[in-house]
């Protein structure tokens, strides 16, 4: 999910800088940000999947106490977006 929304989250930044949302660059995805702060290429794909994974296990035990609306709410604040 993190690759998906990463996808989103990079297509609405480019359409508010008045970029071309299908312009490829290694600039403003999650992973490459964590590169350049100096993170190995590995660490970051476990950093990345370990949260993706903490995220999942969460929406999966509260998923009886909310309804979809609610449950998306928690998913994307727990992915900070």
């Amino acid at each position: 999910s993190i690759p998906i929304l990463d996808t989103l989250r990079i297509i609405f930044l480019r359409i508010y800088w008045l970029y071309s949302p299908f312009k490829s660059d290694k600039k403003w995805h999650i992973h490459d940000i964590l590169i350049e702060s100096g993170m190995s290429h590995i660490r970051t794909s476990l950093f990345l999947t370990i949260i993706n994974f903490f995220n999942a296990i969460l929406i999966f035990l509260i998923e009886s106490n909310f309804n979809s609306y609610y449950l998306i709410s928690i998913y994307f604040l727990s992915l900070g977006l």
